[in-house]
Parts: C-alpha cells; structure tokens; sequence
C-alpha cells in the first residue's frame, strides 16, 4: 500500500499503519513524504525544486556565474520513486523470510541528500564544494562543446585510452599528454579543442562518435532522444502506446511491465489481506 499524504493525515482518516496492521499484519505500507514522517520539516509543503534546493543539489547545476540554473526534470519525484521501489522490494523479500510486514518512510529529500554523499565528504575534508575536479567541468577531456550548428557534444574521455584514441582519430597526438589541463579559456589545448568542435555540425559529430570508441556523445533534445530509444538503437525503451503517448521503460525489448493503472477499491481486499 502506497499514500503520500502529509504525515498524519491518513491515520486521522483511520487509514494509518497501524490502523490497516490491525487488519493486515504482513502489509508492506509505504509512506511518501517530502520530508519524512518524522522531522523538524514533517508538516510543511514542498515541491521538487525545494527539495533540490535544500539537498544541495540545486547549487551544482549552475552557470559559469554560479547561479543555479532552473532545472526542466523533477529529480526528486523520480529518484524517490526508485528508492520507494528499492525500499517495497527489499520488503517485500524481508517478509518472506520473516513473515512481517513493515511502514515504509520515504523522505523525498532524503533521495537527493544521498546523492551528495561524495560531495559533502570532499567539502568536509577541505575540498571543494563542487565535488571531484575532474567530473566537475574543469578537464578538456570531462567537457562540454559546442558544435559548428549551436549544438553540442559531451566529451567525457576519462580513461586514459579512450583519451588517447579521441585524440588520435582527430589527428591531435600533441593533445595526449594534456588530458587534465584547465577547460579555461586561454588554455591552448581548451581553446583548441573549442575551435575543433566547431569546425563540424552535430550530425558530423554524431558520425564521429559512432565510429571512434571515446565517450563522445550528442546533447540531445526531448524528441530527438524519444526516437533515439523509439527505434532500436538503445534498447526499445520508448513505445508509441495506441493512445498516442510515448512511454519510457526500463529494460530491454520484452521486459516490458505494462498494464493499466488500478482502479479504485480494485485492490481493498489485498490490503485487508483477504484472498
């Protein structure tokens, strides 16, 4: 059972944990809050861009002025519903072995605060509050650029062989050695770098990707990437449903889940633990 009220809401609806436990022992209920049921913030709203602010998160997306850009994709909703399936799963086996059901907190912000685990280490330990340097965007080979068109290509040769075959399939051997200079302007292999992704268009760099093996890959746009995973090339993960909307999956082709969504009261017996 899955309720995402404000905390207390559903036992003063006679609907809490305890309330179906009494009915149910072996039920696995699920509470999804913001912040948990139980916190100095418990009863207060939010939305997705609050939790993102406060986690911490929201700071490391900014732009070159260090203002957070606002962001387009509701993190905390998404992650905290792979952690509410990662928390029923996990209770759903415990009960197999033990018989018990469980109330389940889910604290959306506690998602996203997990999530900067490798940053608050590094800035408590006296480094910078932007995590590692080198997946922060200031090494050439970790970088965005922009292409000939006004498009761009992410370049992510962290590895010192798929740095090494980038700049030998753009003929730059000299560049090699430089894997971890600044990605500054001034920087002559930066501005180099800078200068070569414009000499091509996106789709040019896109042919390029698919034939050197060096983590370079496009920066696509929502229906760009809908057809990209639509078509085969990664996995079948969207579909055209025959209402028209196009779904994401997780999976490859086959394993879809599917089905409808439940209907009201559909499944009132099962949380009563009735057959």
């Amino acid at each position: 059972m899955i309720e995402s009220f404000r905390p207390g809401v559903m036992a003063r609806l006679g609907l809490g944990y305890d309330d179906v436990r009494r009915d149910n022992e072996r039920i696995i209920y699920c509470s999804i809050s913001g912040f948990g049921q139980q916190s100095g913030r418990s009863l207060l709203g939010s939305h997705d861009l609050n939790y993102m602010a406060l986690s911490g998160l929201l700071a490391q997306l900014a732009d070159e002025r260090g203002r957070p850009v606002h962001p387009k994709v509701t993190l905390a909703d998404f992650i905290g519903g792979m952690a509410v399936a990662e928390r029923i799963l996990a209770a759903l086996f415990a009960r197999e072995k033990t018989g018990a059901g469980a109330h389940l907190d889910v604290s959306l912000v506690d998602g996203l605060a997990s999530m900067m685990a490798g940053h608050f280490a590094i800035e408590h330990g006296g480094g910078p509050k932007t995590g590692l340097s080198e997946l922060s965007g200031e090494v050439v080979c970790y970088q965005l650029y922009e292409t000939k068109d006004g498009r761009y290509m992410s370049l992510a040769a962290l590895e010192p062989h798929f740095w090494r075959q980038f700049c030998e399939a753009v003929g730059h051997l000299e560049w090699i050695a430089a894997q971890w200079a600044p990605a500054r302007p001034g920087e002559a292999v930066y501005d180099g770098l800078v200068a070569l992704f414009r000499e091509k268009t996106l789709d040019e760099w896109i042919a390029f990707a698919e034939t050197v093996d060096a983590c370079l890959a496009p920066v696509l746009e929502t229906g760009e990437a809908k057809v990209l995973f639509a078509d085969g090339r990664l996995r079948h993960l969207v579909r055209l449903r025959p209402d028209g909307a196009w779904t994401a999956a997780h999976g490859p082709d086959g394993q879809w889940g599917g089905g409808e969504p439940p209907k009201v009261n559909e499944h009132a017996h099962l949380v009563k633990g009735e057959e």
